[in-house]
């Protein structure tokens, strides 16, 4: 999975929890919304562990596996009032993250919830009044394979040498497929 793919798979999740919200993915340069949104940023994609290869199968294919821990913020912005509260958008959101519809959601995504912080009100002035945005981060772990063809080895050359008193055994062997 690319940084694209990772960062659009988190924001489906979110689309799944809350269907009818604006969710933007960070740094996308585009307009503020009016209302309640959610914005999704990737902030980092770590390598876990060491990558795992399979053995060479029969028609010449190799996979290797790599596995990711990604750490994502998701803030949800919104004047708090009724229908329009990004705290209890956040705090719904962080409890959905608990159910096994969303859970599976994100397998379906090909993504895991590794784990989910604190959630946390972050006041933010927009023109003249305040809003109340409210930060979760998630850690979500993923897996890459990536496939090489692998021609293998097709012919084997052995050359030797045998020498006994004076007498010196030269030879070449070839095996081939």
């Amino acid at each position: 999975m690319s940084w694209y793919d990772v960062e659009t798979a988190v924001v489906r999740t979110v689309k799944s929890v809350y269907p009818s919200l604006t969710v933007i993915k960070g740094y996308s340069n585009g307009p503020e919304p009016t209302t309640a949104y959610a914005w999704v940023d990737l902030i980092n994609l770590d390598p876990a562990g060491r990558e795992q290869s399979s053995s060479l199968t029969s028609d010449g294919v190799l996979q290797t596996t790599e596995h990711f821990i990604g750490r994502c913020r998701i803030t949800f912005v919104g004047k708090d009032v009724a229908g329009n509260h990004g705290g209890d958008l956040a705090a719904g959101f962080a409890e959905a993250l608990s159910l096994p519809s969303i859970l599976e959601f994100m397998e379906g995504q090909k993504l895991s919830l590794m784990s989910k912080g604190t959630l946390k009100r972050i006041p933010k002035m927009r023109e003249t009044q305040w809003y109340n945005s409210y930060v979760i981060e998630i850690v979500i772990g993923y897996q890459t394979t990536t496939t090489e063809a692998n021609d293998g080895i097709t012919t084997i050359i052995l050359d030797g040498e045998y020498v006994e008193g004076n007498d010196t055994i030269t030879q070449q062997i070839t095996i081939s497929e």
